[in-house]
């Protein structure tokens, strides 16, 4: 039983440690084309800035709109703090990663790449 728990416990580290480099991906691209640091900020900003933000985001969940937005702002002061660049740089670094986010997407659905359709998931749209 303990070997069983053991087992499923580091599967689900090595899956996690896999899917962190995989997100950390389009992070590592937009900072090069912006010429800023490589590899370990993308990873420590595609833990920490989601993690934040989601936190925020459920303390502040009983006040709508004011959770989204703080939750946007303390995800680019992550990012900011991460990367030591400043505001500008901070929002066109994460507005780059979603645009490189859904390219990446984009051009695994035309592929017939989707996670959806790995499991077996039906899709609701089709581009």
């Amino acid at each position: 039983m303990l070997e069983a728990l053991t087992l499923n416990l580091a599967l689900k580290l090595v899956a996690f440690i896999i899917v962190w480099v995989i997100v950390s991906i389009p992070m590592y691209i937009a900072s090069k084309l912006m010429d800023i640091d490589g590899l370990a900020q993308a990873m420590l900003a595609s833990l920490t800035a989601p993690l934040c933000s989601l936190i925020v985001y459920n303390i502040l969940s009983f006040v709508f709109p004011i959770n989204v937005i703080v939750a946007i702002i303390l995800w680019f002061i992550t990012v900011k703090i991460v990367y030591d660049c400043g505001w500008g740089d901070a929002i066109i670094l994460t507005i780059l990663t979603i645009l490189i986010t859904l390219l990446i997407i984009l051009i695994l659905e035309f592929l017939g790449l989707t996670i959806f359709r790995v499991l077996g998931i039906p899709i609701p749209f089709r581009f």
